[in-house]
């Protein structure tokens, strides 16, 4: 009868140490990082279009984004955040952009690239000759992993 008592204390225990050891390990699980456009939000909307891990036989693995972001008028980013290199084209509407301090205009259609780690601003025009006074634009970025 003993042994029987000393089993049902230790099945006890470790239901009890198990219901507090599970919701420790859950609380110490890293989180996902916030989407990097997350704080632009309403006036610019950002779709990821494709997403995938490549590697080149030999060489670095890199993470490919594919993005679509549409950007409200008369809006402005001084600080666009790109997580790697990448290129980018404007298919709507009229914008400036600012890449490591030179600035340019923007008419749909043209095409740029951004170095990693360059500084990248975007500044919507407030009357567009082409599209709707919003920017809608295409890039593809590649983080090196």
């Amino acid at each position: 009868m003993k042994a029987w008592l000393v089993a049902l204390v230790l099945v006890c225990e470790t239901v009890l140490a198990w219901g507090i050891v599970v919701p420790a390990r859950e609380t110490q699980t890293p989180q996902a990082p916030e989407h990097p456009y997350k704080a632009f939000a309403p006036w610019l909307e950002t779709t990821v279009r494709f997403e995938s891990d490549v590697s080149v036989p030999g060489g670095p693995t890199f993470k490919v984004k594919i993005y679509d972001w549409v950007i409200g008028p008369r809006r402005e980013v001084p600080a666009f955040p790109l997580e790697g290199f990448a290129t980018i084209q404007l298919t709507s509407g009229e914008l400036e952009t600012t890449i490591g301090g030179a600035k340019v205009e923007r008419r749909p259609g043209d095409f740029w690239v951004v170095p990693q780690g360059t500084k990248f601003g975007i500044r919507v025009k407030a009357e567009a000759t082409y599209g709707d006074n919003v920017a809608s634009l295409h890039g593809v970025v590649l983080i090196r992993k």
